[in-house]
């Protein structure tokens, strides 16, 4: 397959992707127009929840990847690298 239509196939897939995003951005909006307030209150703390686990995944895909960028090179320095992975 050519770099021509593998872009263009990501990209296709991509914008497939960002409309499904719109579309469950928008049911999520309308069920918490619809809730009473209680439903409200669950429905935000569970989009607190969401973001933090994605903010953890993050850090933690972060953190694996320098990892194994210092387990392969060692010319950079450890020490350095470490305890800076060591205060997130």
């Amino acid at each position: 397959m050519n770099l021509d239509r593998r872009v263009e196939r990501i990209l296709g897939e991509l914008g497939r992707n960002n409309a499904e995003v719109k579309l469950l951005r928008k049911i999520k909006e309308q069920i918490f127009i619809q809730s009473d307030e209680y439903m409200k209150d669950v429905l935000l703390e569970y989009e607190e929840l969401e973001s933090m686990e994605l903010e953890i995944v993050t850090k933690v895909v972060y953190v694996q990847a320098v990892r194994d960028t210092l387990n392969r090179k060692n010319t950079i320095s450890k020490n350095g690298f470490i305890r800076t992975l060591r205060r997130l």
